[in-house]
């Protein structure tokens, strides 16, 4: 008789246990509705324009916190930029990726993640940035007309760009005439790519030249300016 009983009592304990541990990985697997979505990758990845940038990274989770796989996640964009991938569905941990190309023209980004049920999006703010400088062009001030020893109404202005005509900031601008006087000699310039300088002319009648010089990827480039005292 106790033979019998004992391999009885160990079967059953032995299925006590396995039916216990099955209840216990159950409920620490269990994951609940997507019920947000937040960005879980870098919150700024900047890039040079005409490039690829990322990945941007969002993971949808439950009123817990858990990742919620299984999701589709659809992704907008606004700015100079497309995306490479429109949508995608979240993995196992509950995340999904995208990736943007940034068009030739240099600014700010947003890249908006939403799912079906979440009432709030995730948002990622990125931008791309101009490419070396390699254009110096003139930018107002051009052929002025004006009394010898006065100022020229307009300044003397430049600009500096990128080969796909995005403005350069911090490139030095020296400036040199022929006769009169400059306000300035030399400046960086501004975000928005330009430089300026006063003008004043010489007291003698004539055609006065004035050149505006910057080094843009080891490259001197020049523009000359052009003013007559009457």
């Amino acid at each position: 008789m106790r033979s019998i009983i004992l391999p009885r009592l160990a079967t059953a304990l032995i299925g006590a246990v396995l039916v216990a541990g099955c209840s216990n990985a159950v409920n620490d697997t269990f994951v609940g509705a997507p019920a947000l979505i937040k960005v879980t990758g870098q919150t700024d990845i900047s890039a040079l324009v005409a490039t690829d940038a990322g990945p941007y990274v969002f993971t949808v989770v439950d009123t817990a916190g858990a990742g919620v796989a299984g999701v589709t996640v659809t992704f907008t964009i606004v700015g100079p930029a497309t995306l490479i991938q429109t949508s995608a569905v979240t993995n196992q941990g509950g995340s999904v990726l995208t990736s943007i190309h940034f068009s030739q023209t240099a600014g700010s980004v947003a890249i908006t993640a939403t799912a079906a049920g979440i009432a709030t999006p995730a948002v990622v703010h990125t931008s791309s940035y101009a490419a070396p400088a390699s254009k110096l062009t003139a930018a107002g001030g051009q052929g002025q007309v004006a009394l010898r020893g006065s100022a020229l109404a307009d300044p003397l202005a430049v600009l500096v760009t990128d080969q796909y005509n995005n403005p350069v900031s911090t490139i030095l601008v020296t400036w040199v005439s022929s006769a009169g006087t400059l306000g300035t000699l030399s400046a960086r310039t501004g975000n928005d790519g330009r430089v300026s300088t006063p003008y004043t002319l010489p007291a003698t009648a004539g055609i006065q030249t004035i050149t505006a010089s910057a080094t843009l990827n080891g490259v001197s480039n020049t523009v000359t300016f052009t003013a007559t005292a009457n």
